[in-house]
């Protein structure tokens, strides 16, 4: 795998986009069109509703205390289930709330409506729909994964990814509405119908992006330099 570096600054606007050729990613770039601006919209969530899919509506409730504690997400006494989130279950985290994941940690869902920090390790979410409408950061070298057919995972204000690992596998989705930048990351799609949308993202740099089996990226770059 060779590394690519490219300024596309002189086609702006463009749309940049992977499509799966075989076993390996084609990277295209394409005038902007209708049918393109058409692509971008459907996968953007700046304005769109919570959608509440019946797996989601399935899944327990365990909601982070107002007088949790601490941050830390993996201690049970924060929540009102007496333990972390488990696979079955959604977390919910209401406004004016910070809560850090510091080790891996896998949940049905997540809704957030306050600060959300993956400080290390990788937050899991695999079934229902997943939202951050509050503050989302994850450090370099620790990750988000959506898996699963009809996992959704979605954060709708500015968030800090650079350095991050960002992973939608086995059709699940992920999108990053107001994402500019991507520095230092990784985003790996795999599965039929999978895909990571970031409408808004108008540079990478040194960042790695891997797909295969059907699966489908959604960017609008100015420039580029990574490796695919």
């Amino acid at each position: 795998m060779k590394k690519k570096s490219a300024s596309l600054k002189s086609l702006k606007p463009r749309l940049v986009w992977f499509e799966p050729l075989e076993s390996r990613a084609l990277l295209s770039v394409a005038p902007w069109s209708a049918e393109d601006a058409a692509v971008v919209q459907t996968l953007q969530t700046d304005d769109a509703p919570i959608d509440l899919s019946a797996a989601t509506a399935e899944l327990t409730e365990n909601a982070w205390k107002s007088d949790a504690a601490d941050s830390n997400w993996s201690n049970g006494a924060n929540w009102t289930l007496g333990h972390a989130p488990k696979s079955d279950e959604i977390a919910t985290i209401a406004s004016g709330k910070t809560v850090e994941i510091a080790k891996n940690a896998s949940v049905g869902a997540v809704q957030c409506a306050g600060t959300l920090n993956v400080k290390s390790g990788t937050l899991t979410v695999t079934a229902g729909a997943s939202t951050v409408t509050g503050t989302l950061s994850v450090a370099s070298g620790a990750g988000i994964t959506a898996s699963g057919e009809g996992t959704t995972f979605a954060a709708d204000k500015l968030t800090t990814l650079d350095g991050a690992k960002l992973s939608a596998t086995g059709g699940a989705s992920m999108s990053f509405a107001k994402l500019t930048s991507f520095t230092n990351g990784t985003m790996t799609l795999s599965g039929t119908g999978a895909t990571i949308s970031a409408s808004k993202l108008t540079n990478i740099n040194n960042s790695v992006f891997s797909l295969s089996g059907g699966a489908q990226l959604t960017i609008n770059a100015e420039s580029y330099e990574g490796n695919y």
